[in-house]
C-alpha cells in the first residue's frame, strides 16, 4: 500500500470559504490466524450493507465457517467455505448488524484459529454515497475502522486514512476539513447535502490547491493516503467533526464532490 502521512496540530484555526457507500474488507488466512487488513487483528470491523472477503495466503487448508466452534448447534448456518490453493478467494455480506463469530475448522483445536465480525448500524453522519472511505485510528498503535463517533483525550495521535475502495476516485484532489462541534451534536450544517464543515470557524487540514502550513497539497493515491494529527489541548467536552471531501466532476455523485461520513471524536 502506498500512503502519504502528515502530521500537524489540529489546534491551529484557518477558514473554510445521501447514502453511504459500501466498502469491501479484505481479511488473510495467513498461517494459523486470520488478519483482517485495517485492524491487523482476527476482528473486523464493518458497517452494514460492506463485505468481507478472505483471501488465502498460507497454512495449508483453511475453511471459513461461521460460528463459535464445533459445539456450536449453528456451525455453518451462515457461511461455510473452503480457503486454500483451488478456493483462494471467499466473499460474505451481513444481512444484520450484530456480531459475527467463525472459525477454521482444520485449525481450530490445534491452534485456535478464530475470528469475528462486528456489524455496525448505518453512520451518524452519513456521506453522499460515493467510493469514498474515511476510516480512523487513535493511539499508538494502528488499527483503522469506521466507528464515526469516538472519545480521545489531548495529545493523541489520530491517523486518518481515506481510499476510494474501487479506485474510482483515486488520483483526483481531496479536502480534508474539521470543525468543532457540541459532543453528540447537532454536526455543522454545510452548503451541500451530507456536509457537515463550514465556514464558521472550520479548519482545512488537507488543501488540494494550496501548499502552505497546513496546505498540503493532495490526492487520493491508489491504495490509500495516511494522514496524522496530534489532538489539541482545550477542547475537552467539545467534539471535533473531521471529514474528507475529493472533487470529481462527471465522477462523483452531483455535484461532482464526494463527501466521507463525517467522524465526530469527542474530547474527554
Amino acid at each position: 500500500m502506498t500512503l502519504k502521512s502528515s502530521c500537524v496540530v489540529l489546534a491551529v484555526m484557518l477558514t473554510l470559504g445521501f447514502a453511504p457507500a459500501q466498502t469491501n474488507h479484505t481479511v488473510h488466512a495467513d498461517g494459523i490466524t486470520f488478519v483482517d487488513q485495517n485492524s491487523f487483528s482476527p476482528t473486523t470491523i464493518i458497517t452494514i450493507g460492506d463485505s468481507v472477503t478472505w483471501i488465502f495466503v498460507s497454512g495449508g487448508a483453511h475453511t471459513v465457517t461461521s460460528g463459535t466452534g464445533f459445539s456450536d448447534p449453528n456451525l455453518g448456518a451462515l457461511f461455510d467455505s473452503p480457503l486454500d490453493f483451488s478456493t483462494p478467494v471467499f466473499s460474505y455480506t451481513p444481512l444484520a448488524t450484530g456480531v459475527i463469530d467463525y472459525v477454521c475448522q482444520p485449525h481450530l483445536l490445534c491452534c485456535g484459529m478464530t475470528g469475528q465480525i462486528i456489524v455496525l448500524p448505518p453512520p451518524t453522519y452519513p456521506g453522499s454515497g460515493d467510493d469514498l472511505s474515511q476510516t480512523s485510528s487513535i493511539g499508538p498503535t494502528p488499527s483503522f475502522d469506521p466507528l464515526d463517533v469516538k472519545s480521545a483525550v489531548a495529545g493523541s495521535l489520530l491517523r486518518i486514512k481515506v481510499t476510494s475502495p474501487n479506485g474510482t476516485l483515486d488520483t483526483f484532489p481531496l479536502l480534508m476539513g474539521a470543525q468543532l462541534m457540541m459532543q453528540g451534536g447537532p454536526a455543522p450544517i454545510g452548503v451541500l447535502p451530507n456536509l457537515y464543515i463550514n465556514s464558521s470557524g472550520g479548519v482545512i487540514l488537507v488543501d488540494p490547491y494550496s501548499s502552505g502550513v497546513l496546505g498540503m497539497s493532495q490526492v487520493v493515491l491508489p491504495g490509500g493516503s495516511l494522514y496524522g494529527f496530534l489532538l489539541p489541548n482545550g477542547l475537552t467536552g467539545f467534539s471535533i467533526m473531521i471529514q474528507t471531501l475529493v472533487i470529481a466532476p462527471g465522477v462523483a455523485n452531483p455535484p461532482g464532490v464526494a463527501r466521507s461520513s463525517g467522524l465526530e471524536i469527542q474530547m474527554i
